[in-house]
């Protein structure tokens, strides 16, 4: 082994200098290697984590500006909304009262409209007392009369839904 060791000897003390120096620089070239990679990691994921924490910031404001705006419509359609239903309200009050009116007078049918008979002469007032004057003809009996009416009231009250709808519609300009 000594003589092994011997060779040493013969190789020259600057070849010695040169490999310290290509094992120093194969280090340093390693030790930059590894840090590089470690700050150049460092620097992308801060880059991710800068990026990641605007864009977070954006769709927060985002988000917050949409919540503005939403509730900014929830009450402009909670107004319209209240008038739209006192609007329906006095239209359907405007029809209980022309019914409540009518509702004492009796329908006359024509004397062309049902040739049974013989019509029944005119009268100066009606018995419901709204002063009513009839030519002379038939009266349709009162329980079809209030028939009649319940059914022109269904017919009030579904005309005024569908008005109302059609406000709606119009004024969300969905049209």
């Amino acid at each position: 082994m000594i003589a092994f060791l011997g060779f040493f000897r013969l190789i020259p003390t600057w070849a010695y200098a040169a490999a310290f120096a290509v094992l120093l620089a194969g280090l340093g070239g390693y030790h930059e290697r590894v840090v590089g990679e470690a700050k150049g990691r460092a620097d992308v994921t801060a880059d991710w984590n800068a990026d990641t924490e605007s864009r977070h910031k954006a769709e927060v404001k985002a988000v917050d500006t949409r919540l503005a705006e939403n509730e900014a419509m929830r009450a402009q359609f909670a107004d319209n909304l209240t008038k739209e239903t006192a609007n329906h309200e006095k239209e359907l009050a405007d029809d209980r009262a022309t019914q409540q009116r009518n509702a004492t007078r009796r329908v006359q049918v024509g004397a062309d409209f049902c040739h049974q008979g013989t019509p029944a002469p005119a009268q100066a007032n009606s018995t419901g007392g709204t002063q009513q004057t009839a030519a002379p003809g038939w009266f349709l009996p009162d329980a079809f009369t209030a028939n009649l009416r319940d059914l022109t009231a269904q017919a009030d009250a579904i005309v005024a839904d569908a008005r109302t709808v059609q406000t709606s519609v119009i004024e969300a300009k969905c049209f």
